[in-house]
């Protein structure tokens, strides 16, 4: 069931899936603070095209949603949320070496 709170950005994911790559990479602090960030709409470093496309798919209740995140170690890695944003999968971005 999608749940939204209309008075901020914030909605609730019913489950996620992480990647292999992204479930050997990264802690499960990692995955649950990228998660709580994810609900709360803050996007972490998306440009500002995906930031208000993002924003506007939470304004109306459809369309998918990305985050982008990076650890301290400097793992990139991706939340991205389905269309009613009720499930979300986690994946690691490429790395600059």
């Amino acid at each position: 069931m999608f749940r939204r709170n209309r008075k901020t950005r914030e909605f609730r994911l019913t489950c996620f899936s992480a990647s292999d790559a992204a479930n050997q990479a990264l802690t499960s602090e990692d995955i649950r603070d990228a998660i709580l960030r994810h609900q709360r709409g803050d996007w972490g470093s998306v440009d500002r095209q995906t930031r208000r496309e993002n924003d506007n798919a939470l304004r109306l209740g459809d369309g998918p949603l990305l985050s982008i995140f990076e650890t301290t170690d400097g793992i990139r890695f991706s939340v991205e949320s389905t269309r009613f944003h009720t499930f979300a999968k986690i994946e690691l971005l490429d790395r600059s070496s």
